[in-house]
């Protein structure tokens, strides 16, 4: 066990790693993260060691889905699904009962892999497969609750929100309404723990993303609203970058923003008189 545990820290290891490298140097180190995690499951058998059989399954998985990030359509679907059936070999023994925070984790990590894989389906399976990512989301919140668990319950509930947004567009008239509704409520409680002062970047990132996608809905004041959040964050983020080269990745990653809120404020004010 202790030849598998090594096996299992490497793994992880290999697999922080990866988030460092680009391109063909990360896709070699997940997959021998991956390696490593299967060798260590050769001794960590659920019967022998559950704990850390469980623990092994979701960390595989969660390498999973950053492996199938880079990988071709039809590759990644097929990573997706092996990542989901790691998940739920892990649910097998994390229980709510009686280990809710690991339960609580797998439940999140397969709500997102389940969002992935849904991007790769047919409009017919996407429905199904989204409303299957925010069951599991729900049932991360209930253990995840903001005054035990902030940033765990911060990004549980902005990935809902996204998840969310997604369904919206395969819905219609009210329906389509009564999501992108939920959506912004799970956005707006996401951000008051990705506050502007304390995680400027996560701050600008969820709010451009719903900001533009109300720009698409064609919902220009609450669009101006949401834009102007991500815009002043990129002022703080510019500020606190010391070279030229940060500086320029900064004002690259909000993109077209200024003229998007632009174009939101002239249509707020012409529907205002």
């Amino acid at each position: 066990l202790d030849w598998a545990a090594s096996q299992s820290s490497k793994g992880n290891s290999l697999s922080d790693l990866a988030e460092l490298l680009k391109g063909t140097e990360r896709l070699k180190t997940l997959q021998a993260a991956i390696a490593c995690f299967n060798m260590a499951l050769l001794e960590r058998r659920h019967e022998v060691s559950p704990g850390n059989w469980a623990k092994t399954q979701n960390s595989k998985g969660v390498t999973l889905r950053h492996l199938a990030r880079l990988l071709e359509v039809v590759e990644q679907r097929e990573m997706l699904q092996e990542a989901i059936a790691c998940f739920d070999a892990a649910l097998l023994e994390y229980h709510r009962e009686d280990a809710p925070v690991d339960w609580a984790m797998v439940q999140s990590n397969k709500g997102v892999v389940l969002s992935d894989l849904a991007e790769l389906l047919e409009v017919s399976g996407r429905t199904e497969m989204l409303q299957a990512a925010i069951a599991c989301f729900d049932a991360a919140l209930l253990e995840y609750r903001l005054d035990l668990a902030p940033i765990d319950w911060a990004l549980a509930q902005s990935n809902k929100g996204n998840v969310l947004c997604d369904l919206a567009q395969l819905a219609e008239g009210v329906a389509r309404e009564r999501l992108l509704h939920s959506a912004i409520s799970c956005i707006d409680a996401s951000l008051t723990v990705y506050t502007r002062e304390v995680f400027p970047a996560d701050h600008r990132r969820i709010t451009q993303a719903i900001g533009m996608l109300l720009f698409k809905e064609g919902d220009w004041k609450n669009t101006a609203q949401y834009l102007t959040m991500p815009l002043d964050a990129l002022d703080d983020l510019f500020t606190l970058e010391a070279t030229i080269r940060g500086r320029q990745a900064t004002l690259i990653t909000g993109g077209d923003l200024t003229a998007h809120l632009a174009y939101a404020l002239v249509r707020v004010g012409g529907t205002s008189h």
